[in-house]
């Protein structure tokens, strides 16, 4: 079992990953707006970065602040 936890953890990270590039791709291509551009949409405060509800959608991100992201806690994962 332990060594199949390793494998969810790996697939997990790679997929978070991944999704990560892809909204960092799109921005610097132009196809999405800086999350700095925005309002958090938590708290309202100046975003600062995109934040991912579901990896396995990699554009479907919202912008927060820092503070929000972290009470929000991780991102789901579907295996």
């Amino acid at each position: 079992k332990v060594f199949n936890a390793g494998l969810v953890a790996v697939y997990t990270n790679a997929v978070a990953v991944s999704a990560a590039g892809k909204v960092s791709r799109a921005v610097r291509s132009g196809k999405l707006a800086t999350a700095s551009q925005f309002p958090c949409v938590d708290c309202g405060k100046p975003a600062s970065r995109y934040e991912h509800r579901d990896y396995e959608k990699p554009l479907d991100v919202v912008p927060v602040c820092a503070g929000c992201n972290v009470r929000r806690g991780p991102a789901n994962y579907r295996i």
